[in-house]
């Protein structure tokens, strides 16, 4: 007689487990009606392992961090020394020059060339053919005035015009300006018609005039005749004859 084996399943309730069990069945003899049933002890339940929990590594401390050393400090800047303060000394006094007393140019200086005032060129003449301010426009005036009432001369002429009158040889505005002033002199004149000889050599020098101007021609210490207009700029004396001057040759005496 045959048998059947009949598997049962049973799940824990508490812990959800599950097992199996297996019963044998046989069937009932029917001489005796007896059933006989064999049971097979369950296998056991298979448990799966749960896993282990994962070991969570913690990180590495950090490495303690080595502190730098301060710096160690600088040196104090050793003190500068300032500059000692000068110390003002009170100069003495610059001692008051003595005034000397400086010689007149002589009648050679050759730097010497008065120019145009007014209307003086009479007066400018007389100084450029010495060579020196001999005398003043004012008082070249006074001696004007008094040179016209001493020949009887009215309207102030001497002074107020370009126009002069000659007595002869060194009796003239030139030569009385010149002897007042210590020049003894003798005049050659010639007039706007002559002819003009050359200046002597041994001549103090030579005033020249037109209609309306008057100049002088003064020796220089280089042996030249220089021409000195005080209208215009020195120049080397060329000898020319003609009319549209006259002039007086001046020698000392």
């Amino acid at each position: 007689m045959s048998s059947t084996i009949r598997l049962v399943r049973h799940i824990d309730p508490s812990t959800g487990a599950s097992r199996i069990s297996a019963h044998r069945i046989t069937p009932v003899n029917p001489q005796n009606n007896v059933r006989i049933t064999v049971k097979t002890p369950a296998p056991k339940p298979i448990v799966k392992p749960q896993p282990a929990p994962t070991t969570l590594k913690s990180a590495p401390a950090p490495a303690p961090v080595k502190s730098v050393p301060a710096p160690a400090p600088s040196p104090a800047p050793a003190p500068v020394k300032s500059a000692p303060v000068p110390v003002l000394v009170k100069s003495a006094p610059a001692p008051i020059p003595t005034p000397v007393q400086v010689k007149p140019a002589p009648a050679t200086n050759d730097s010497f060339h008065q120019r145009q005032v007014g209307a003086n060129c009479r007066l400018h003449a007389i100084n450029n053919l010495i060579g020196k301010e001999i005398c003043s426009i004012q008082e070249f005036q006074t001696i004007c005035s008094k040179w016209d009432a001493e020949n009887k001369i009215t309207g102030d002429l001497s002074r107020t015009t370009q126009l002069f009158y000659n007595n002869g040889n060194a009796d003239n505005i030139f030569g009385k300006v010149l002897g007042l002033k210590g020049y003894k002199v003798s005049f050659i004149g010639y007039d706007f018609h002559e002819t003009k000889p050359p200046i002597p050599g041994h001549a103090l020098g030579a005033i020249l005039f037109n209609q309306g101007h008057t100049w002088a021609i003064r020796k220089h210490i280089d042996g030249q005749w220089w021409v000195h207009d005080s209208m215009r700029a020195p120049m080397v004396y060329r000898h020319v004859s003609n009319r549209s001057f006259a002039m007086f040759h001046i020698f000392s005496v």
